[in-house]
């Protein structure tokens, strides 16, 4: 499961991104990501 957290918070990322915004910090606070979901954005689970 946190791993599709995971993959859900980098595609909010990307989008982001692609709008002209560069920081995440306001995201992972307004949207209370936690660290052990966070920690696997970008990674692939085995």
């Amino acid at each position: 499961m946190a791993f599709a957290a995971a993959e859900a918070a980098h595609a909010h990322f990307i989008q982001r991104e692609l709008s002209g915004h560069r920081s995440h910090d306001d995201v992972v606070r307004r949207l209370a990501i936690p660290p052990e979901v966070f920690g696997k954005i970008g990674a692939r689970p085995e």
